[in-house]
């Protein structure tokens, strides 16, 4: 099985739209977001058509290293790069939504996403799927961000939420959501279910 990577549209069809169709000033701020997370000797992000047509190279511009080709890139610098286009491009999309978006990023560079997925969720539903304790950690709301999946004695998918209320409580001697779930504490801040009327 090969290596997993996010799938956000084409960092370079993404660099194309974001550089040369909505302005310099929109591209300069893009490439604020880059040099977040890249460093700030990112002077560029370059993309070349192959003369045979069908493929592109995207790389990325170093003042102190020169031109670095993606195939020179981690997975972890290149997700990063597909998910800055993903949040600076077209805002009118419906959803997204990714599975373990925390995959080859380095715990810096996810917060980074992190804080870029919340804004896009100020504009349009953002739905994650994840297992990582340290995304857990860097929700900025998780008694409304987070609904918790687990199976009941049936095998069944069982969606909970979380009561804000114990949660805060708790979130007192525990960093975030992720270290209280490692520490097998999750149950204690579930929503309980509510108690069934009686009929008369």
């Amino acid at each position: 099985m090969g290596r997993r990577r996010p799938a956000p549209a084409s960092p370079s069809r993404g660099h194309r739209t974001l550089k040369n169709e909505l302005g310099r000033a929109h591209w300069e701020e893009t490439l604020d977001y880059i040099q977040l997370g890249l460093g700030m000797d990112v002077e560029d992000v370059s993309v070349t058509a192959a003369a045979g047509g069908g493929q592109v190279a995207i790389a990325v511009q170093s003042r102190l290293h020169g031109r670095i080709p993606a195939y020179s890139l981690s997975d972890g610098m290149l997700s990063y790069l597909a998910f800055v286009a993903l949040h600076r491009l077209d805002e009118s999309r419906t959803l997204l939504a990714f599975d373990e978006p925390e995959l080859h990023l380095h715990p810096a560079l996810l917060m980074r996403v992190l804080a870029m997925l919340d804004a896009s969720a100020r504009t349009h539903p953002v739905v994650l799927a994840t297992h990582s304790d340290r995304l857990l950690d860097g929700l900025s709301d998780p008694a409304s961000q987070a609904i918790i999946c687990a199976l009941d004695e049936l095998g069944a998918t069982r969606l909970e939420h979380l009561d804000a209320d114990r949660l805060g409580r708790w979130l007192e001697d525990y960093r975030g959501l992720g270290e209280l779930r490692a520490d097998g504490e999750l149950g204690s801040v579930l929503q309980q279910p509510a108690a069934p009327t009686s009929r008369p």
